[in-house]
């Protein structure tokens, strides 16, 4: 068994399955311009990379989304509907944990925002259990850019194939092989684990 590796996660689509459009639709009801014309709004404005890289505050986000969409709710309201938007990977979940048991180090590396790592915090009690944290609106960076990966190296002091690093989009596992990680792109939690394992020598 390989203590001395570290493992990676990315959060969206690995531990979290998370879908915008559950929010949009439920934002719908309460937006005072046609609904295809919000849907759009919300998913083509460029507003959310710029609250995953730190560039505006929730507050802005919030300000700037409602009088796009001429949103007629509370502030409360429309930030539980977008915090609402995940549902959890259990057989990755359980992997986490396991790997915890094991001894292991594990990390999260994600392009996210303020409001969805509040909610992921209050709502998935896994989330708080890794032993640091990667992400892009507290970095100002975001992945694929090289420097957010050397900042991980940096933090944790690994590098190369000390360094096990899940994500669904291989556009961001691509700069992970290119400085040695061992990257895994994760179309099947179940196929993702067991490589997980072959790599610490795990059963």
């Amino acid at each position: 068994m390989k203590r001395g590796k570290i493992i990676v996660f990315d959060l969206g689509k690995v531990l979290l399955d998370f879908d915008y459009m559950k929010a949009a639709a439920q934002l719908l009801p309460k937006c005072g311009i046609f609904p295809l014309k919000a849907i759009s709004v919300l998913t083509n404005s460029g507003l959310l990379e710029k609250l995953e890289l730190g560039e505006i505050t929730d507050d802005e986000f919030y300000k700037e989304i409602s009088q796009l969409v001429k949103y007629k709710g509370t502030r409360e309201d429309f930030m539980q509907i977008f915090g609402d938007i995940f549902t959890p990977i259990d057989e990755m979940i359980e992997f986490h944990s396991e790997l915890k048991k094991c001894g292991f180090k594990t990390y999260i590396f994600s392009n996210t925002n303020d409001t969805a790592v509040k909610w992921i915090s209050e709502h998935y009690p896994f989330f708080n259990e890794f032993d640091g944290y990667f992400l892009s609106y507290k970095m100002k960076l975001a992945k694929p850019n090289e420097a957010f990966y050397e900042a991980l190296e940096k933090e944790t002091g690994k590098s190369g194939e000390d360094i096990i690093y899940m994500d669904d989009k291989s556009e961001n596992i691509e700069p992970a092989l290119k400085r040695g990680w061992q990257g895994i792109v994760v179309n099947s939690p179940g196929k993702a684990i067991s490589q997980v394992k072959q790599l610490l020598e795990i059963e």
